[in-house]
């Protein structure tokens, strides 16, 4: 039980920092394209 509460922990990080990756690579983008 708690391996699995483990992976989802860790999954769930993972999906939180590539959405911050993402937004500050699109910020950038939208910065470079003005």
């Amino acid at each position: 039980m708690s391996g699995t509460v483990l992976t989802w922990a860790f999954f769930i990080v993972l999906m939180g920092a590539s959405a911050i990756v993402a937004i500050k690579l699109q910020n950038i983008y939208n910065e470079r394209g003005k």
